[in-house]
C-alpha cells in the first residue's frame, strides 16, 4: 500500500487550484505525492506541494477526505489562501488551472481521488455512507457530532464456538439478500453483549452507542455504515483493532437443526433468525477464529473479515489488557450519562402504578369475555358431534391407508440416512473450518440448490444491468433472477417489461425464441424504444409528465422532467375568465 498526501488550495471567491500530472497520463490533481519514511501525511503533504508548485505553504492544513483504493492511501488536506498564485511546476506537470469545484468535476480527466475530494464538503451523511460503502471514502469519517464507521454486522458460511464445543453453518441465502439489509436499517449498536441474549430499556439506555445507517453485502458478508453517537466510544473505535458480534435469536423450535459427531461435538445448521436484536462491539468475535479482530474497518485493521458470533468466545482472550479497560470505561461513561435518566422514572412509578392498574381492569374484561366466548363455542361444537362421528368412519379407513405409506417412506428414508452416516463417518472430524465446511456443504445440498458459478453469475448480473439503466429512466429498478431461472429466460422476462413501448414487438409472443442472436436483437430494439418512449411527452392518453433519471459526469443522480407540465397542474387550475367591463360607480 503506498501512502500519499496532498493540498487542495482554495480562495475565498472558492476558486480551487489543479495541476496536470504528466507522469500518469495527463490527468488533473492537486499537488501532492508519496509520504516517505519518517515523514507525517501533513509533512508530506507540504513538501509535495512546494516541490510541485514552488510554493511554500506555512498555513494550517484541515483534513479534507481519507481514500484508500487501487493501491493506495491517499490524504487530501484544504489549504485556504487570500487569493491566487502562480505555481512554478516541475517536471511533473505541464499546465496548471484555478477554477471552480463545478468546472472541476465538468473536466472529467480527473485523478483518482480527486473527484470525492471536491464532492466531500458538499455531502451529507448518507452521502458519505454510500461513499465508504463504495470505497471512495476510507472508513471512520468523523461527521459533525457523530463518528461513522463500517462495522461488519454478520457473516455466512462456517465456523467453530469454542465456548460450547458446537460447530455452525449460516446459511448465505438467508442472509445475503434486500430483506435481510432491510432488517438491519436502524439496527442498535452498544458497548458488549448484555448478559441476556436481548436488550431491555436499562441495558438499551447503559449500552447503546449508535445505530445501522446503510446496510450493505460485501463478499460473503453483511456489513453496515454506523453512525456513533458516544464520544469516548468513537475514539475507541477510531484507534483500536475491535471486532463486532450480532445477537441473532431464533424461535425455540427454528433454530436449526444439529447433526452430532463421532468426537462429541455436533454441526448446528442454522435456521432463519426471527429477530436480529442488536450488534456488540467486542474485544474479539468466535467467528474470527482465532485470527485478528476483523469486524471493524479502521487504520487498524488488517488481515481477512469473518463472521461474528451471538456471543464472544470464553476461550478468546483480549488483545490487551488496555483494550478491556478501555471497554470498562465507556460502560461507565454511559452509566453516568444515564442517571438522570434513572431520576425521572422514579419520579414517574406513580403514574406507572396508575397504568398498570388500568391494564390490569382491562385483561380481566378480556378473560370474562373470551370465557363467554368459549363456552358459546363448546355448545355449538355439542350439536356437531353427531354428523362428525359418521365422518370420522369413513375417514378412519382413509387414515390407515395413509400410515402405511408413511411408514414405507420412513423406512426408506432411515436407509438413505445409515448410508449417508457412512459416507460422514469417512470424513475427517477435525475442528477445522475446511472438514467443517465441506460436511456442512454436504448436508445443505441436499435442500438448497447449488449457486451459479461466477462466471453465469456475471452474465446474469450484465443483463440486470443493462435493464436497469432503462428502469431508472421509468423510475423503477430491475429485478433480480429467479432461483432455477435460465439466463434466456430472465433475459426474456425483463424485455416483457418494457415490450409495450416498441412498435414493432409490442403484443409479439418471443417465448419460444431461443437464438442468442436474435434475442439480442430483439432486446436491443426494446429497449432502444422504451428509452424513446420514457423521453416522449405523446401517450395514447393524451398529453403526460414524465420523470427520468439520468446519472451526470460525476456520478450524481439528475431528475430530468419530459413532456407537458399541463398534464400535471392543469387539474389545479382556476376556470378561465374574460373581462366582460368595468364597473365605474363605486355605490354600485
Amino acid at each position: 500500500m503506498e501512502r500519499a498526501a496532498g493540498i487542495l488550495f482554495r480562495t475565498p471567491e472558492g476558486k480551487i487550484l489543479l495541476t496536470r500530472r504528466t507522469d500518469v497520463g495527463n490527468l488533473w490533481a492537486v499537488p501532492g505525492g508519496r509520504i516517505e519514511e519518517g515523514e507525517t501525511a501533513q509533512d508530506a503533504a507540504r513538501r509535495e506541494a512546494k516541490e510541485e508548485t514552488g510554493f511554500d505553504y506555512a498555513g494550517a492544513l484541515i483534513p479534507l477526505s481519507h481514500r484508500v483504493k487501487d493501491g493506495v492511501d491517499f490524504t487530501t488536506f484544504t489549504g485556504e489562501l487570500p487569493g491566487e498564485f502562480a505555481p512554478k511546476l516541475n517536471h511533473e506537470h505541464d499546465l496548471y488551472r484555478w477554477s471552480t469545484v463545478e468546472d472541476a468535476l465538468d473536466q472529467g480527466a480527473l485523478h483518482p481521488g480527486v473527484q470525492i475530494a471536491l464532492l466531500h464538503p458538499d455531502m451529507d451523511e448518507l452521502e458519505i455512507a454510500k461513499a465508504m460503502m463504495m470505497g471512495e471514502i476510507s472508513s471512520p469519517q468523523r461527521y459533525q457530532n457523530i463518528l461513522l464507521i463500517a462495522l461488519r454486522i454478520t457473516g455466512t458460511g462456517a465456523s467453530y464456538r469454542g465456548a460450547i464445543n458446537e460447530h455452525v453453518w449460516r446459511d448465505p441465502s438467508l442472509y445475503l439478500n434486500d430483506q435481510f439489509l432491510q432488517r438491519c436499517n436502524g439496527l442498535t449498536v452498544i458497548v458488549e453483549h448484555p448478559d441476556a441474549k436481548q436488550l431491555n430499556s436499562k441495558e438499551f439506555r447503559d449500552r447503546a452507542v449508535g445505530s445501522i445507517l446503510l446496510p450493505y453485502i460485501q463478499g460473503d458478508e453483511v456489513w453496515g455504515i454506523a453512525k456513533i453517537y458516544d464520544d469516548a466510544t468513537a475514539r475507541l473505535l477510531e484507534t483500536e483493532k475491535l471486532s463486532t458480534s450480532p445477537a441473532v435469536v431464533f424461535k425455540p423450535d427454528e433454530e436449526g437443526k444439529r447433526i452430532p459427531l463421532e468426537d462429541g461435538t455436533h454441526i448446528l445448521i442454522e435456521g432463519k433468525p426471527n429477530l436480529l436484536d442488536h450488534l456488540a462491539i467486542c474485544i474479539l468475535g468466535v467467528w474470527d477464529k482465532g485470527g485478528p479482530a476483523a469486524g471493524i474497518s479502521n487504520s487498524q485493521t488488517d488481515g481477512d473479515t469473518n463472521m461474528a458470533d451471538v456471543k464472544a468466545d470464553a476461550a478468546a482472550a483480549p488483545e490487551s489488557s488496555k483494550q478491556g479497560e478501555q471497554l470498562d470505561t465507556i460502560l461507565s461513561h454511559l452509566d453516568s450519562l444515564h442517571k438522570k435518566i434513572d431520576a425521572v422514572s422514579e419520579a414517574n412509578q406513580k403514574t406507572d402504578a396508575r397504568l398498570d392498574a388500568i391494564e390490569s381492569k382491562k385483561d380481566a374484561e378480556e378473560k370474562a369475555e373470551k370465557k363467554d366466548a368459549a363456552e358459546d363455542k363448546e355448545k355449538a361444537d355439542a350439536k356437531d358431534e353427531d354428523k362428525e362421528e359418521k365422518k370420522d368412519a369413513k375417514a378412519d379407513g382413509e387414515i390407515e391407508t395413509k400410515e402405511k405409506e408413511q411408514e414405507k417412506k420412513s423406512d426408506e428414508k432411515g436407509e438413505e440416512k445409515d448410508d449417508s452416516e457412512k459416507e460422514e463417518k469417512k470424513m475427517d472430524s477435525r475442528h477445522d473450518s475446511v472438514a467443517i465446511s465441506e460436511l456442512i456443504r454436504r448436508e445443505v445440498a441436499r435442500q438448497v440448490p447449488a449457486e451459479l458459478k461466477a462466471d453465469e453469475r456475471e452474465k446474469f448480473v450484465q443483463a440486470q444491468v443493462k435493464a436497469e439503466k432503462v428502469c431508472t429512466a421509468f423510475g423503477d429498478s430491475a429485478p433480480r433472477w429467479l432461483n432455477g431461472e435460465t439466463l434466456m429466460q430472465y433475459r426474456k422476462r425483463l424485455m416483457r417489461g418494457f415490450q409495450q413501448h416498441s412498435p414493432v414487438w409490442k403484443g409479439s409472443d418471443f417465448v419460444g425464441i431461443n437464438d442468442e442472436a436474435t434475442v439480442a436483437a430483439i432486446e436491443k430494439q426494446v429497449y432502444a424504444d422504451a428509452m424513446i418512449a420514457a423521453r416522449n411527452p405523446v401517450s395514447e392518453d393524451g398529453p403526460v409528465l414524465r420523470a427520468v433519471n439520468e446519472a451526470d459526469r460525476t456520478g450524481r443522480m439528475i431528475t430530468k422532467f419530459y413532456g407537458s407540465p399541463g398534464a400535471c397542474w392543469d387539474a389545479f387550475k382556476m376556470p378561465s375568465r374574460a373581462l366582460s367591463g368595468i364597473n365605474k360607480h363605486f355605490d354600485n
